[in-house]
């Protein structure tokens, strides 16, 4: 069963001074009241006084996992919901960050975050990689219960149906790049959309150029898409497009039985080649 959010905010608190006195780190990255918009915030903490301002609430929306990356070479400790565990095991199997510098505090049972749709079809219910943990863990059992009967938005739909769904709702795109910069596996330095030798986009928004963002986006996640949502929750006009990445995700599980971030030590599924391998496509 999920954890209470109350129960987690009282176990971080408490296991955030155990790190910090068992560690020598450079900060600890976790969620906390943001100190003019009330709402809830990545924040950075620098030693044990400032334990009690971790919090852990159903809008902890942000993946805090990609944080880490600007300061990669220190020490740091970080409050992972599973998916952000996943990100961060992905990380560690790219070489983008050493294991030996993260001290990691994972929220076994997650009970997920409001209006997150990736929450309700999660497979990874407890964090996959962890030094200290809080709450209780969810059994395969209870989760397969819950995920009985879940279905996916493609599934369903014709190609011509999904041309349809996907020209109305990349219509309200300003190519803001929220969602990108949103993503924890989003991280190259310098993004194709933002290069003018050769220039692959042009800058300013219309339909076409739109709709080639997203869909050149999206053939950048198969076996990297942690399933995570934070490119939809990110979107200020509310688009739909998790279902994308969503659906190659689903195909690389049903094909390769490949699920990316279950393990610091899994190869990336593009470089774990099988000559019998299926090739049936991914759309």
């Amino acid at each position: 069963m999920a954890n209470s959010y109350k129960e987690i905010t009282k176990e971080l608190q408490e296991i955030a001074a155990e790190v910090f006195a068992e560690h020598e780190i450079k900060h600890l990255v976790g969620f906390g009241r943001g100190e003019f918009s009330g709402l809830t915030e990545p924040v950075f903490l620098k030693n044990p006084e400032e334990a009690e301002r971790l919090i852990f609430q159903d809008d902890a929306a942000p993946m805090l996992s990609k944080y880490l990356l600007k300061y990669k070479p220190d020490l740091q400790a970080v409050v992972a919901k599973p998916c952000d565990s996943r990100a961060l095991a992905y990380y560690i199997s790219e070489g983008k960050i050493s294991r030996d510098n993260l001290v990691i505090i994972g929220i076994n049972g997650c009970p997920g975050i409001e209006g997150n749709t990736a929450c309700q079809e999660c497979d990874t219910r407890n964090p996959v990689i962890a030094d200290y943990t809080v709450g209780e863990e969810m059994s395969q059992q209870e989760l397969e219960a819950e995920l009985e009967g879940v279905k996916y938005l493609l599934e369903d739909m014709t190609p011509a149906e999904r041309k349809e769904h996907y020209s109305r709702e990349f219509s309200r795109c300003t190519q803001c790049y929220a969602c990108r910069d949103a993503c924890p596996v989003c991280y190259c330095d310098h993004c194709y959309v933002e290069s003018n030798q050769p220039e692959w986009l042009e800058e300013g928004s219309s339909a076409d150029k739109d709709m080639i963002f997203h869909l050149m986006r999206t053939m950048h996640m198969p076996g990297r898409c942690v399933n995570c949502g934070a490119c939809e929750m990110a979107c200020p006009e509310g688009i739909e497009m998790r279902s994308m990445t969503t659906h190659l995700y689903h195909r690389a599980k049903e094909l390769y039985n490949y699920r990316p971030g279950i393990s610091p030590e899994q190869p990336t599924l593009f470089s774990d080649f099988d000559k019998e391998d299926s090739e049936p496509g991914f759309l």
